[in-house]
């Protein structure tokens, strides 16, 4: 009868804690939820363009550091040669963020 008691009670006890521990990560991590907005500007939408695009290869670091002398459309053809798969559409868009974020 005892180890019935304790088997019963240490499974409640774990999925409790189980519980418990979701509970508290989706606290701690909610914060750095990135919220999709509703309507993007342009400005916006060349940004998430560039983050799904070029930070397939790139570190952030990486585009805001570089000191070369190519313009941004240079440097898209140019990645584009290397493999980048972007489209005519979304190339205007992280053209037109490029150039507004980091000027030459």
């Amino acid at each position: 009868m005892r180890g019935l008691v304790a088997n019963k009670l240490s499974k409640v006890l774990g999925l409790n804690m189980v519980v418990v521990g979701l509970v508290i990560g989706f606290v701690l991590f909610s914060t750095y939820a990135v919220p999709t907005p509703v309507e993007a500007d342009t400005a916006q939408e060349g940004y998430l363009t560039f983050q799904s695009t070029c930070t397939a290869c790139h570190a952030m670091d990486t585009v805001q550091n570089y000191q070369g002398s190519l313009a941004w459309p240079e440097i898209i053809e140019l990645m584009k040669g290397y493999g980048a798969f972007i489209q005519e559409e979304e190339e205007g868009e992280i053209v037109q963020y490029l150039e507004e974020a980091y000027p030459k």
